[in-house]
């Protein structure tokens, strides 16, 4: 079957079926070419052009015409959903032809290169029909004496799914069918007796031993996971079913054939345990890119998604095996349907409130009220995310994720610079490398990526690039973990190259210029000169933020004032969806900001290192950076939560008025001299009414002014009035 460019060499009859009875396929074709995908045909392969203006359903074919199509059927899998088979209708009696999407020839593609994927979508948009066609296809054609599995949350879900896919089977031409009376047809189990093949259909339990037992039960190399989220126990029953099914799938591959895991579900509840569970594999995932559609075949395929996604860890990490998933995400615009189609099936359903969310707007609702974010920011970053990022793939195969074309990156450097905030980890399948790149005019994400499973030295090289790739960059690394060795090695290959790495990675010298500027040892490096590698051996100390238990780079100090200000005026601007995911899933505990137990903030660090270089107040100009725009167009999280717009200019003069009222007032403590308080007095009095308190909340200068004996004595005297 085709699958990627280099697979029409394998089929040199093959052709694109421009003759298709189904034109919704072409037009997918057009959409993708349009996105840039190269390999944007693949579903409209046609092995046997021979039959290419043949009629499937044609009543008068040959017994030899019908021999071809069969055949095309079986081996090619796009031929059957796009040519033969048919949607029972939910009205009437006349059946329609599959349309894709997005979503769907996303889903098969995954499954078919045996990468398991994990579909979101909103309600009533065909979520389930995708694997129902493909369970329909394995039965009747795609194999022989296999076994596959489906898994949903109750019986009455089972009994919809056994019923929707026997009505599939009976939607096929009849020379196509080989199910008989004789073929067992219930709710626990759909038969192919003539081709050995076999559906069962298994319930999620309420028992935790029973949950268990369905697990080892399911020895299948294929299963699909309906509603996910919603199971029963489900963090008991997938880890054994993982480890369960590896034989089969082992088996399955040996002799070509399919297998593979699809999970499918609605948003589940925060509140619940299988919530919990599924929304932490939703946020392990790789993020779906039709980008991935161009990679050569499925081994670079395959090392992609195990470089960029954490995966699942089967029964309960005891075993080294994981399995790597691809989130499929879509919501109803990207699948072809309009606002107004929305409004109807949400008047229709009588869906609302958190129920509506999560049917039908993608959203993972039910979490607790201990989150360090209100929830009207949280809602304000919600809204910030971007669906479709420009994706690109390294030559070592990492994902950055874009939210700026590339000309607007450019515009970004002729006025500021980028920083890469680092979280950095082994790299062995547990905790990931977290990266993200802001642009230091808006405090904006720009571009981000998380990685895996990788060789160190190889990450090294890929940011090693982007620091060569751009000018005004710079890398705020944490230095902990790998983070020494791979600053060790970057350092090394930039000064090869001829680049100062104190100029491209952050080091205490140069944002401390105070403390070593007049230093004998350090007064070179301030007037450019390049350092020896030995010298920056020597260096290497300085390099990095590492993090601390206390003082400058203590955690305490990224989740106190670097989290608020970066939320509160950078909250507009997150854009990624894992980013937003971790922030979202943040907890207070014991009075700090953490994480929750089955979840990351790896990304979160990220984030709030390049907030904190950029908001530093030391100057950046010995990095070779123009400070002169930063945080220049900000805006406030609080007044768009509130839909106050305030121009970026006059938020940014709100503030520097803010600051300057703050040094009047420090200006006034010191102050002996009662007539110079007085003229400091007037001086914060004539600021204080430029001030819009819409934009200036949390700022009490009465409180402040009562703390100075100085005004409490002149207040006294009757000679100032507060």
């Amino acid at each position: 079957m085709i699958l990627f460019l280099e697979d029409w060499k394998k089929h040199p009859k093959a052709r694109i079926h421009y003759e298709t009875r189904n034109p919704d396929f072409l037009r997918l074709a057009a959409l993708l070419k349009r996105m840039g995908v190269k390999n944007h045909a693949f579903f409209l392969a046609l092995h046997n052009p021979l039959i290419a203006d043949l009629d499937p359903w044609d009543p008068n074919l040959t017994d030899a015409q019908k021999a071809m199509i069969i055949k095309e059927a079986k081996e090619n899998f796009w031929y059957f959903i796009r040519e033969v088979a048919r949607i029972p209708p939910a009205a009437g009696s006349t059946p329609f032809k599959f349309k894709p999407n997005r979503a769907n020839i996303a889903t098969f593609w995954l499954f078919f290169n045996h990468i398991t994927s994990l579909l979101i979508q909103p309600r009533q948009t065909g979520k389930s029909l995708t694997y129902q066609l493909l369970y329909t296809w394995l039965l009747t054609l795609g194999v022989s004496k296999t076994t596959s599995s489906i898994l949903t949350k109750d019986d009455k879900l089972r009994d919809d799914i056994s019923l929707k896919i026997r009505s599939l089977v009976e939607y096929l031409p009849p020379y196509m069918n080989p199910v008989t009376k004789k073929d067992v047809k219930n709710s626990e189990k759909i038969t192919c007796k003539l081709l050995e093949n076999v559906i069962k259909l298994y319930v999620g339990r309420n028992d935790p031993k029973a949950a268990d037992n369905v697990g080892r039960g399911i020895t299948t190399p294929i299963v699909d996971i309906d509603e996910f989220a919603y199971i029963p126990n489900i963090q008991i029953t997938l880890p054994v079913m993982l480890a369960a099914t590896t034989a089969a799938r082992e088996q399955a591959e040996s002799k070509g054939l399919p297998y593979g895991t699809i999970f499918t579900t609605t948003p589940g509840k925060l509140n619940t345990k299988e919530g919990r569970f599924a929304y932490g594999i939703y946020k392990s995932a790789l993020r779906w890119s039709e980008k991935l559609y161009d990679v050569k075949n499925r081994e670079e395929l395959v090392k992609i998604v195990k470089t960029n996604s954490r995966g699942i860890e089967s029964e309960e990490n005891k075993s080294n095996a994981k399995v790597e998933v691809v989130l499929l995400e879509f919501n109803h615009r990207q699948l072809g349907f309009t606002d107004e189609w929305l409004k109807e099936r949400l008047a229709v359903s009588l869906s609302s409130g958190e129920q509506a969310e999560s049917d039908f707007f993608n959203k993972w609702v039910g979490g607790g009220n201990d989150s360090p974010i209100p929830k009207d920011i949280a809602e304000v970053i919600r809204k910030s995310l971007v669906r479709d990022p420009r994706i690109e793939i390294s030559d070592r195969g990492y994902i950055l994720r874009w939210y700026k074309t590339e000309q607007e990156v450019k515009n970004i450097l002729r006025k500021g610079y980028l920083v890469i905030g680092l979280d950095t980890s082994d790299a062995v399948g547990k905790d990931d490398i977290a990266l993200v790149i802001r642009d230091s005019i808006t405090g904006g994400v720009v571009a981000a990526g998380n990685y895996n499973e990788t060789n160190l030295i190889s990450f090294s090289d890929f940011i090693t690039d982007l620091l060569i790739r751009y000018d005004n960059i710079i890398l705020v690394p944490e230095r902990r973990s790998s983070a020494t060795t791979m600053i060790d090695y970057i350092i090394r290959i930039l000064h090869a190259k001829g680049i100062n790495p104190l100029k491209k990675i952050f080091n205490w010298i140069f944002s401390e210029p105070n403390k070593y500027k007049n230093k004998k040892e350090f007064s070179d490096l301030f007037a450019g000169v390049m350092p020896s590698l030995d010298r920056l051996d020597t260096l290497k100390k300085y390099f990095g933020f590492g993090t601390s238990g206390s003082g400058k780079t203590s955690r305490n100090v990224l989740y106190g004032h670097v989290f608020n200000n970066s939320i509160k005026y950078t909250g507009d601007k997150v854009r990624d969806n894992l980013l937003i995911n971790e922030l979202l899933g943040l907890q207070v505990k014991n009075g700090r900001i953490d994480h929750s137990s089955d979840s990351h903030d790896d990304m979160v660090i990220a984030w709030l290192l390049g907030y904190w270089f950029i908001s530093n107040p030391e100057t950046k100009r010995y990095y070779g950076l123009d400070d002169s725009n930063t945080l220049k167009e900000i805006n406030d999280t609080e007044l768009i939560s509130k839909n106050i717009n305030i121009d970026p200019q006059e938020l940014r003069r709100q503030h520097m008025l803010r600051d300057r009222l703050l040094e009047l007032v420090d200006e006034l403590k010191k102050e002996k001299d009662i007539y110079k308080a007085i003229i400091i007095l007037k001086r914060i009095k004539m600021i204080e009414r430029k001030i819009d308190k819409r934009v200036i909340t949390s700022f009490n200068l009465e409180s402040m002014l009562s703390e100075i004996k100085l005004v409490n004595k002149l207040k006294k005297q009757n000679m100032i009035s507060i």
